[in-house]
């Protein structure tokens, strides 16, 4: 397995592998390939937009991406999305793309990463060495 930054050019697939991944268990969302590749590029045009790829034999296999944002006291790295093809998972690559993307936020002198998560993605997260922020909540309106 390879890493890789991720490229513009990528959009198409990782459309593909974002609506596969979060369209099947435990999400069941309901994403085209063409939402998906756009929410990635919205991500991917964010000031401090970061994201990597995993690919074996030239194929796709993960992803990562997400923001740097400046705070009072360092940069941290919000993590907008992490996913790895449904027929690949349980293999070690979501962990392998976290090990990756944490080593190169460390030489970018990114000081910490954060994510928003559902309930059922905490055992991944938690595996990985994040924890709940005391004191935060995730709120949202329709409107």
């Amino acid at each position: 397995m390879t890493f890789r930054e991720m490229r513009e050019s990528d959009l198409p697939e990782l459309g593909k592998l974002y609506a596969g991944a979060f369209n099947a268990a435990p999400w069941f969302d309901r994403w085209t390939e063409e939402t998906a590749a756009r929410r990635i590029s919205d991500i991917l045009h964010t000031p401090g937009a970061f994201g990597l790829v995993s690919e074996e034999d030239g194929v796709l296999t993960g992803m990562a991406v997400g923001c740097a944002e400046q705070y009072f006291d360092g940069v941290v790295f919000q993590l907008k999305e992490l996913c790895v093809r449904c027929d690949l998972r349980r293999r070690g690559i979501g962990t392998a793309l976290m090990t990756e993307l944490e080593k190169h936020l460390r030489g970018m002198g990114i000081r910490s990463a954060l994510l928003f998560t559902s309930e059922d993605d905490l055992p991944f997260y938690r595996i990985q060495g994040y924890h709940r922020v005391g004191g935060m909540v995730m709120l949202d309106k329709e409107l």
